[in-house]
């Protein structure tokens, strides 16, 4: 199958959950979003989640920045363009 370039094609079973998931949470950690992927069984291989998370970010859905701690850690939100996306399957937003 072919993708128009540039584009992205969401997955139903992995791809909307964990943009669900950022939507709810707010902000969250790489790791707590891999534990709530691993909780709910939509991901149970860590290179494949890093995957889906930098595809995610790399097209503008969620975006990452450093926490604010002394935890080397990235933090993780929707960006507006990650709430249309979810709009358009029906999830209510915040």
């Amino acid at each position: 199958m072919r993708y128009i370039k540039d584009s992205i094609s969401l997955s139903p079973e992995h791809d909307y959950p964990l943009l669900r998931q950022v939507l709810h949470s707010g902000v969250a950690t790489h790791d707590q979003l891999f534990e709530f992927m691993q909780l709910g069984k939509y991901e149970s291989s860590l290179p494949t989640f890093n995957w889906r998370v930098r595809r995610l970010t790399k097209y503008g859905l969620t975006v990452r920045r450093t926490a604010p701690s002394a935890v080397k850690t990235f933090v993780y939100s929707i960006t507006p363009a990650g709430e249309l996306e979810l709009a358009g399957i029906g999830e209510k937003q915040r």
